[in-house]
């Protein structure tokens, strides 16, 4: 579903929202388990390179984010700007 409603109108091009789609699944946090697979993985937060130039957290659309899935299509949005 968050691939989906990263695509927007571009529903057909979910192919190359894919890539973005799983990397962002497997960075972020985990209701579950209170950490993101890639933590649980390695043992450590993953620090992507606009994190360092940008505050990703700050810049979120927030008013958007009500389900994880809201929150997986904005981080799927971030990660295929870069």
């Amino acid at each position: 579903d968050a691939i989906f409603k990263a695509c927007g109108d571009s529903q057909g091009k979910w192919p190359l929202y894919l890539a973005a789609g799983l990397f962002a699944v497997r960075i972020t946090v985990s209701r579950s388990t209170g950490y993101s697979p890639y933590f649980l993985l390695y043992g450590i937060h993953p620090v992507m390179s606009f994190d360092i130039t940008e505050h990703t957290w700050q810049t979120l659309d927030w008013d958007r984010v009500q389900t994880h899935e809201e929150l997986l299509a904005i981080r799927i949005l971030q990660l295929m700007r870069r």
